[in-house]
């Protein structure tokens, strides 16, 4: 069998830089592709690339329909015309402020990545996994997308992120049924509270180690009868 190939989006730091460095040293045999906005300032990034062979960073943004095809142009290259793994991860999470202080623009620059971003690669990449092996697309969502977890919870001060999350999951719900007949498995899963400077000060319950670790039990586990689910961390189903 051909070697397994992962694009990964969002891996300048944070969960995105764990996903290759987990896979990149735990699956000898993969090709690891990361995308990243501006690797040439992430140096953590760079001292991968330059050490793990199997690493192929390329330059690239979600928000560009013209850079998506670059990023798919080299996805292509280095992974022989053929796509396993899709992580959609690359996210933003906006200013920590009330609902009724967020000004309506945000909205829009929040989506234009955690959603609109999001759908352009999977779009674009669908050909490329049609002819991969495992044929998986993994949207890196969130509890806060949750309707039924944010109910549950103090107010939290996020209201585009949040918005945008539980946008995802029902992109992934309405893909999944466009797909599964091609065999293609596309499921959410929240990464859990992670301890990154994503946060901006606020501390995660959960190392972004620890949380790489988890999702990536999920990701090599999923068949066919999981499309369409949103997962937690932890492998349990996650209320919409």
């Amino acid at each position: 069998m051909s070697p397994p190939v992962y694009l990964i989006t969002g891996v300048s730091r944070g969960i995105g830089l764990e996903w290759v460095d987990d896979l990149t040293r735990t699956v000898p045999d993969a090709v690891v592709i990361g995308v990243a906005r501006n690797p040439e300032k992430a140096p953590k990034l760079q001292e991968l690339a330059s050490s793990r062979k199997n690493l192929h960073v390329v330059k690239g943004d979600v928000t560009s329909t013209e850079s998506v095809e670059h990023i798919i142009a080299e996805t292509k290259k280095f992974g022989g015309g053929k796509l396993d793994y899709l992580i959609n991860n690359a996210a933003v999470l906006g200013d920590r402020l009330s609902v009724f202080d967020v000004p309506l623009e945000d909205y829009a620059s929040v989506f234009d990545i955690n959603v609109t971003g999001t759908i352009r690669i999977t779009l674009a990449a669908l050909p490329l996994l049609r002819a991969g092996s495992k044929k998986v697309i993994f949207n890196v969502s969130s509890l806060l997308g949750s309707n039924a977890f944010v109910l549950s919870q103090p107010a939290v001060p996020l209201a585009p992120y949040n918005v945008s999350k539980a946008a995802l999951n029902m992109f992934n719900s309405t893909l999944a049924k466009e797909v599964e007949k091609e065999g293609i498995i596309a499921v959410s899963v929240s990464p859990g509270y992670v301890d990154t400077d994503m946060n901006k000060g606020a501390t995660g319950t959960i190392s972004v180690q620890d949380s790489v670790t988890l999702q990536k039990t999920i990701l090599h586990k999923l068949t066919i009868a999981d499309t369409g689910k949103f997962y937690n961390h932890d492998g349990e189903i996650a209320a919409f």
